[in-house]
């Protein structure tokens, strides 16, 4: 998947891959959960999945945009707190189980 995301980037503008997979998975949330209610959770894990294979193409070029958004004396702080952001939420992900069995699977 990276690897065919770095050809995507030098083949096209980077900024507008950037947008696509920034404002797509965004525009998918928004969607979300009128499917989960009436399409049941086979359409909610499409759109989780889709979800996350733009979040695949976003990785690659997270260090590139650290570089150049922050100064020098804040980059590794700045790429440490991105990439534990990113563990965080897959950490946090097992939590699900109970988010589900007292909200309902409609919640996430």
């Amino acid at each position: 998947g990276t690897l065919m995301t770095l050809f995507v980037y030098d083949y096209l503008n980077g900024r507008l891959v950037f947008a696509v997979a920034l404002g797509f998975p965004g525009f998918l949330n928004i969607l979300a959960p009128a499917f989960a209610v009436h399409g049941g959770y086979i359409s909610t894990a499409l759109f989780r999945f889709f979800t996350g294979l733009y979040t695949a193409i976003l990785t690659p070029v997270i260090p590139s945009l650290v570089n150049s958004w922050f100064l020098p004396a804040e980059l590794y702080k700045m790429n440490i707190i991105i990439i534990l952001g990113q563990e965080t939420g897959r950490i946090f992900f097992c939590l699900t189980g109970d988010i589900i069995k007292n909200f309902g699977w409609e919640f996430l």
